[in-house]
């Protein structure tokens, strides 16, 4: 028994001298680093130590970055299927990272985009308005109220909702521009998200914006040479047209950074 308790009390003691001397020798590295910065050249001592930083965030930054992208992917997946089976409908694939729900059958009415980190939640505006206004319908609160619900469940992933407002270039007979319709109809989906979802923007940013009729369907966020010519090409048919008078809701994930606890 003495033998043990002596076995014991070495391995300690080993284990506290080793904690010892490491703590001393971390004390005199950093009291000679100061001594060196102190004495000759602060700025290359900054420089050289600003660079070994800087290598371990670029040894870090791929493998983070990589998984980022993945955790965005599972939550966006997440959001798909759950949209799914709150309507109890199977999920059809129009193109790489491009989905519809249809949630009566006959027509396309919900289109997702996954974009990492972006997520757009695509409302055609006939969904939600009725021709002309602003004012949500009884099936465009159904609507939201089941997406929104699904959004509320995964607050902790998001961090940002951006409802935006889109239009196309016919002028509207009741409102002064499509951007202020395009507003109205943006501030009326934040309005329900708020009110009847229970989305709160103190706790989970959200904004509403508009962008008229400048911003259809086809535009990409990238193309800086967008010009009169392709407005007026992406809007020549009735079916572009439909496509481009829209609500869109773009979600934001939650990124972990290299700092993050």
């Amino acid at each position: 028994m003495n033998q043990k308790l002596t076995r014991k009390s070495s391995v300690w003691t080993l284990f506290r001298e080793l904690i010892i001397s490491s703590l001393v020798i971390i004390i005199l590295v950093g009291l000679a680093c100061l001594f060196y910065w102190h004495k000759y050249d602060r700025q290359s001592f900054f420089i050289k130590h600003l660079f070994y930083i800087s290598y371990i965030e670029l040894f870090w930054k791929n493998p983070l970055k990589n998984a980022n992208l993945r955790q965005d992917e599972r939550n966006q997946e997440g959001i798909i299927n759950n949209i799914a089976i709150a309507y109890g409908v199977k999920i059809k694939s129009l193109s790489e990272n491009q989905y519809v729900i249809s949630i009566n059958g006959q027509k396309t009415d919900i289109v997702i985009i996954n974009q990492p980190p972006v997520q757009r939640i695509i409302f055609g505006d006939q969904i939600l308005f009725s021709e002309d206004d602003y004012a949500l319908n009884p099936e465009g609160k159904e609507v939201l109220l089941t997406v929104g619900n699904v959004l509320k469940k995964q607050l902790l992933q998001i961090k940002e909702i951006q409802i935006q407002g889109h239009t196309d270039p016919s002028p509207s007979m009741k409102f002064d521009s499509n951007l202020y319709l395009g507003a109205l109809r943006a501030i009326e989906v934040f309005r329900f998200l708020q009110n009847n979802v229970g989305i709160d923007p103190t706790q989970n940013l959200m904004s509403a914006t508009s962008f008229g009729e400048y911003k259809p369907l086809q535009r990409s966020d990238n193309y800086a040479e967008y010009n009169e010519a392709q407005l007026v090409q992406d809007n020549s048919t009735q079916e572009l047209r439909d496509k481009n008078r829209r609500i869109e809701l773009r979600l934001f994930y939650r990124y972990k950074s290299l700092h993050s606890k």
